[in-house]
């Protein structure tokens, strides 16, 4: 429990990092923007997706960033 809790509150800070924006820092895609997609690609693949509905920004960011080439 104390692993998802840490989950949980690494999300929350992310998601209070967007504030509304598409990028975590600046206007452009960052290493930062890549490198929480990928943590949120992990989570889906080995814990859940359930982390989507709490964290829209976030997953609106994963999409994003998965749609690039």
């Amino acid at each position: 429990q104390e692993v998802r809790d840490c989950a949980a509150r690494t999300l929350e800070t992310w998601e209070r990092a967007l504030d509304g924006r598409e990028h975590l820092v600046g206007d452009d895609v960052t290493q930062a923007d890549l490198d929480v997609a990928i943590a949120l690609t992990y989570l889906d693949l080995r814990v859940d997706r359930a982390w989507k509905a709490r964290f829209p920004e976030l997953a609106a960011l994963q999409a994003r960033t998965e749609e690039r080439e």
